[in-house]
């Protein structure tokens, strides 16, 4: 038998190489004799097309089952046969096969990948990006305790939020959100239109002054419903990571470029202020200068007062 060595592979073809393997129950340089067995018989068989979309479908589930251990917190890799359990299927061989590309999963089972992979069912059914589509629904025009709830609401199939990470880009200031919900890969990311920087206008002084507000809220509420998380990340790596390579708006919070960081808890607080550590450049002159704007407005102080007193919601 002739035997090929083969150098330069790119990281992400070998992880589809190797979620292939798995799929199959083969190792990989089993896969890859099979692999290149298919490639050759196929340019003698002219492919229908069915064929060539059943192929598309699987390789887009082998992506996202790629993207889903990338983010996977538990020590073994999920795989077809969990997909199958999760689905409540008691034949895994079916499962199994629409990740092979065997057998092509009807709309309302693709649909339902979809949800359990955290995707876009428009794109794995259809190819239209974005791969991971936002389906927020929350109102950052409130603040205070109003937002907090809109931001700890759960999804629209009743998950509840287990965690919200708080992401400042370097360079724009501009938040990035991402929501977190129990039970299901599917998350909420979203830009709310925040530009946490002295806008040097009283417009922009007023909409930080309501985010002190409702950071106050959500550092009352941290621990209690939810966990929340604070980020300083890189200029251009959202665009990189999510836009451009198409993975999970998680794998964002992994990469070295986006640094945990818990300027979130201290910008509103007026003690926190005369602290050294600035989180980025004139941040300090900044916060003092929309705590003076909080301060100037009653509501916003009640606000705080109640948030405080830990007071319910008027209707």
């Amino acid at each position: 038998m002739r035997k090929l060595s083969v150098r330069n592979i790119p990281e992400e073809i070998y992880a589809a190489l190797e979620s292939l393997a798995e799929v199959n129950m083969r190792s990989v340089e089993a896969q890859v004799r099979y692999s290149i067995q298919q490639c050759v018989n196929a340019t003698s068989e002219k492919k229908t097309s069915s064929d060539i979309y059943r192929d598309a479908v699987s390789k887009r589930l082998i992506q996202v089952l790629n993207e889903a251990n990338k983010i996977n917190k538990k020590s073994s890799k999920l795989k077809p046969t969990h997909i199958a359990e999760e689905m409540g299927y008691e034949s895994i061989g079916t499962v199994t096969d629409w990740f092979n590309g065997d057998i092509l999963p009807t709309l309302s089972e693709m649909k339902e990948l979809s949800e359990v992979l955290g995707c876009s069912s428009n794109w794995l059914i259809h190819g239209d990006l974005p791969v991971y589509r936002p389906k927020t629904r929350i109102d950052l025009d409130k603040y205070g305790r109003y937002a907090v709830e809109e931001l700890t609401k759960a999804d629209e199939k009743g998950n509840k939020v287990k965690s919200i990470h708080l992401i400042r880009e370097c360079g724009t200031g501009s938040l990035l959100i991402i929501r977190e919900f129990e039970g299901v890969r599917t998350v909420d990311a979203f830009w709310p239109g925040i530009n946490i920087i002295d806008s040097g206008h009283i417009r922009g002084e007023s909409a930080l002054a309501r985010f002190f507000v409702t950071l106050c809220g959500l550092y009352y509420t941290y621990g209690k419903k939810i966990l929340v998380h604070g980020y300083l990340m890189q200029e251009g790596v959202h665009q990189e990571i999510c836009e451009e390579k198409h993975q999970h708006p998680l794998t964002l919070l992994q990469d070295y470029r986006t640094i945990p960081s818990m300027w979130w808890e201290d910008i509103w607080d007026k003690i926190q202020n005369d602290r050294k550590k600035e989180y980025w450049e004139d941040e300090k002159s900044t916060s003092a200068t929309i705590q003076r704007h909080v301060d100037s407005n009653p509501r916003l102080v009640d606000e705080i007062d109640a948030i405080k007193k830990q007071l319910p919601l008027e209707d």
